[in-house]
C-alpha cells in the first residue's frame, strides 16, 4: 500500500475555526428589549413587537438579554392579562395570484 505524503496540509482532519465569542445583538436591540420588559411586555410579546419593526431576534437571544440585565421571569399571567397586552398587529403578508 502506497504512503502519501501532503506537504504542509492534512486533508482528512480539518482545523476547527472557533465561533464568535461575543453576543452581535445591537445595543439599540438590548435598549429596545429592555424598554420593552420594563412595560411588562413577555418575551414573545418583545418577539412580536421586534418582528414588526423588521428585527430578527430569537427568543432565546431574549431570554439571555433579559437575564443578563438582571429580570427575573414574569409571573403566570392569566389570559385577560395577556390579551392586555397591546401588541403591534403583525405585517400581513403579500398574497400570490
Amino acid at each position: 500500500m502506497p504512503i502519501y505524503r501532503f506537504k504542509g496540509i492534512n486533508p482528512f482532519f480539518s482545523k476547527k475555526k472557533p465561533g464568535p465569542k461575543k453576543r452581535s445583538t445591537s445595543n439599540q436591540t438590548i435598549e429596545l428589549i429592555v424598554a420593552l420588559r420594563k412595560r411588562n411586555y413577555s418575551i414573545t410579546d418583545i418577539k412580536v413587537f421586534l418582528d414588526s419593526k423588521g428585527i430578527a431576534v430569537s427568543l432565546d437571544t431574549i431570554d439571555k438579554v433579559l437575564k443578563s440585565e438582571g429580570f427575573a421571569p414574569l409571573p403566570k399571567r392569566t389570559r385577560m392579562e395577556r390579551l392586555a397586552v397591546s401588541v403591534p398587529e403583525q405585517i400581513e403578508a403579500p398574497k400570490s395570484s
